[in-house]
């Protein structure tokens, strides 16, 4: 057997998983975000070959069309890995990593589902294996903001246009406050969706944004112009960061600033909680991008491997799939 092998945790381990999830994870990988956002999704557990359980990812199966594939939990940027850190020196952390690819390698290999799209957090970067395995892996990325200095000094690294649009906000009369109301702010986002271009669809539901909103680990933003909702923001958090999830502006309000004054308040939310990092989870559409690079992030990436028969990847480039 494996030094580490892979395998779906059992109801007896949920509990022990979760210990670990909060000592060595996100908010992303424990149950205050995961039995709320998404039910259905399956944690896998790390294990040493004593049966030692030393780490974890999230996935669901996923339907696009008439194909299944290996996916993220539903609104989570990644897979939510996280693993102790067993050794005390630099090549016996590489070593780590090595082997916790493999055993998710190995774990792939035993799926029923053969097509695969999983993206890595940021701190995981060693996708050797997976290159040397025949996975394709590719790089995404996202802004991050370190919030140690303070706000002043964040602000200060604000493109000229985002400091415009916080002015114009201002000037405008956008005033921008906390809600825990989630049918609020369900409202306020779907009429933002429902005011672009083309069809989309919100993957969560009053329900969940207000159980997400009654716990400490979320927080919204709406903001309002003449008293009337134009834009909104949802933001999880954990011990360290704050992580953007969702946000929208209404199409015939998206000069007025409202959107950069969600965000700006955001971070200085995220400041006086205490946190240290303010994350905007992935930025890879450009016009989204160009908005987020605005605030003065540091531009990070993080990995992801994908997994296609050839058919499948025609099918799925075909709907604009380009990743695989």
């Amino acid at each position: 057997m494996a030094k580490i092998y892979a395998r779906n945790i059992r109801q007896d381990e949920f509990s022990a998983f979760e210990q670990l999830a909060q000592e060595r994870g996100s908010i992303l990988s424990s149950a205050a975000w995961i039995d709320v956002i998404d039910p259905t999704c399956v944690r896998v557990g790390l294990f040493q070959k004593d049966g030692q359980l030393i780490g974890g990812f999230l996935y669901r199966i996923a339907k696009l069309k008439i194909l299944s594939v290996i996916a993220t939990p539903l609104l989570t940027p990644h897979c939510a890995l996280f693993f102790k850190d067993l050794g005390s020196t630099k090549s016996s952390a590489l070593q780590l990593e090595k082997q916790v690819g493999e055993a998710m390698i190995a774990w792939l290999q035993d799926q029923a589902v053969s097509t695969v799209h999983l993206p890595f957090p940021s701190a995981f970067n060693d996708m050797q294996v997976f290159h040397w395995s025949g996975l394709k892996v590719g790089t995404k990325y996202t802004y991050r903001i370190k919030l140690g200095p303070g706000i002043d000094e964040v602000r200060g690294d604000y493109s000229s246009s985002t400091k415009n649009a916080l002015k114009k906000a201002d000037k405008s009369g956008v005033l921008v406050r906390l809600t825990t109301d989630g049918n609020e702010l369900f409202k306020v986002l779907t009429t933002a969706l429902a005011s672009k271009k083309g069809s989309h669809h919100l993957d969560i539901d009053e329900v969940k944004l207000t159980k997400l909103l009654d716990g400490k680990n979320a927080f919204a933003l709406v903001a309002e112009k003449n008293d009337h909702p134009i834009a909104g923001g949802f933001f999880i958090h954990d011990r360290k960061a704050a992580y953007y999830i969702l946000g929208g502006v209404v199409r015939e309000e998206g000069n007025s600033g409202a959107g950069a004054a969600v965000i700006d308040r955001a971070i200085v939310h995220s400041k006086e909680l205490g946190l240290e990092v303010f994350d905007f989870e992935g930025s890879m559409n450009p016009g989204i991008e160009h908005f987020f690079r605005g605030f003065g992030g540091d531009l990070e990436p993080y990995f992801q491997i994908t997994r296609a028969k050839n058919i499948q990847r025609r099918l799925l480039r075909l709907r604009g799939r380009k990743e695989f």
